[in-house]
């Protein structure tokens, strides 16, 4: 490697100074991976790593009835076989939390000290990770949805369509691997066990999704066509955790805030000492407010809390007119994507609880449990269930779009 200075900015070339900076691969990497330096994180694949896949069955059926409406309802079932997840291959559980999740420590298992990972001896990784790419057992996705559409023939070369559907999903899985790199998989999503995640709500999950679709045709002049449609869908957005607040290494990964929080049944909870100052006739209302309380004595389900419904409506307008030649057609056309929030800029607005869908709750003593083992709470983030979310930016703003297309 060599510095090279152009200005005030420094680079260092790549590869024996082959005079590819930024995209090449550093020669110091090249360096490292021939010395074998030891106790450094690594990113491997299970030699035993299966390509994940799906079983799938799906049932659908037709239905014209009456004055020619079609009800078309259908129903798939998704089954995962050999799902992807990463584990932290230094993780060793050394004991259980008051509410039975493990805790881990993080050891070189390179190092026969670590046969015991409680010995003085061990050598502690200081959570230089070793992240395996791995298959769990997955998970399985339902999904239900029926339609209900009718078209018209009107007077004067009129027609109109309306389409009501609806759709319910129930989606469960392991690891959502939300991310692109191990590092990012691994730890943006809530859990209580990071090296086995249990089944649960999937942060993809959307519970129930109504849409609406209706569209006239009329002609103005001749054959050519006005054409209006609108689209609407009124659905729920993304669900939610509830975790500890991050800061602390009680659960031995590092990530307390990743942990799922557990749920007290009131000021006396023999899992839970409260610490001096901790206002519980608050915190339990707010338990209350938040719909925590009917976990009382257990670890709150990832993804058990939904986060409010919204509704978006998009118009389109075309307009055909006539083209060059005989049998070609120009179509013109204006698209406004979530009018709503045209008019009004608190309508079409997406809330949701931010990425990767966990909210911090309670702090934990950082120095370790109680004296039978008790979790230990210090303070308490103030949240409300409208606190929690906030907008989808990109997705909320209202957009208009203009083309032209020529058909021949």
């Amino acid at each position: 490697d060599r510095d090279t200075t152009l200005g005030a900015f420094t680079y260092i070339e790549d590869e024996g100074g082959m005079g590819r900076p930024f995209w090449g691969v550093p020669q110091s990497f090249y360096n490292d991976v021939a010395s074998g330096t030891a106790n450094v994180g690594v990113n491997a694949i299970d030699p035993n790593f299966k390509v994940p896949s799906q079983w799938k069955a799906a049932l659908g059926a037709t239905y014209v009835f009456g004055d020619n409406y079609n009800l078309m309802v259908d129903f798939i079932y998704t089954d995962d076989k050999d799902a992807a997840g990463i584990v932290d291959a230094t993780l060793e559980p050394i004991g259980t939390a008051p509410d039975g999740r493990p805790i881990y420590t993080s050891i070189d298992r390179s190092d026969p000290d670590c046969v015991d990972p409680l010995s003085a001896m061990c050598d502690d990784r200081n959570f230089n990770q070793d992240f395996i790419l791995t298959n769990n057992d997955g998970g399985k996705q339902k999904v239900f949805s029926a339609a209900l559409s009718k078209d018209y023939e009107l007077s004067g070369g009129t027609r109109a369509n309306w389409t009501l559907a609806y759709a319910y999903t129930d989606a469960k899985d392991r690891n959502p691997m939300t991310s692109s790199v191990a590092f990012s998989n691994f730890v943006n999503f809530s859990t209580s066990n990071p090296n086995n995640p249990g089944l649960a709500t999937s942060n993809y999950e959307v519970p129930h999704r109504f849409t609406v679709r209706a569209g006239v045709d009329f002609p103005i002049f001749g054959d050519y066509y006005t054409s209006l449609d609108l689209f609407g869908v009124i659905s729920q957005s993304r669900p939610y955790s509830f975790n500890f607040v991050g800061g602390g290494d009680l659960f031995g990964d590092g990530l307390d805030d990743r942990h799922l929080f557990y749920v007290p049944t009131g000021p006396m909870d023999p899992n839970v000492i409260f610490d001096a100052g901790f206002d519980t006739t608050a915190f339990f209302a707010m338990i209350n407010d938040l719909g925590l309380d009917e976990y009382g004595g257990q670890i709150a389900p990832r993804n058990g809390f939904q986060s409010d419904w919204f509704s978006q409506w998009d118009v389109r307008i075309e307009q055909e007119l006539p083209g060059v030649l005989g049998g070609h057609k120009t179509k013109a056309f204006v698209v406004l994507d979530n009018i709503g929030n045209l008019i009004n800029d608190e309508w079409g607005v997406i809330n949701q609880a931010g990425f990767p869908g966990s909210v911090e709750l309670v702090e934990l003593d950082e120095s370790g449990f109680g004296p039978n083992g008790e979790y230990i709470f210090t303070d308490f983030e103030t949240v409300t269930p409208e606190s929690i979310q906030s907008p989808v930016t990109r997705a909320s703003v209202w957009q208009i779009r203009v083309g032209v297309k020529y058909e021949f």
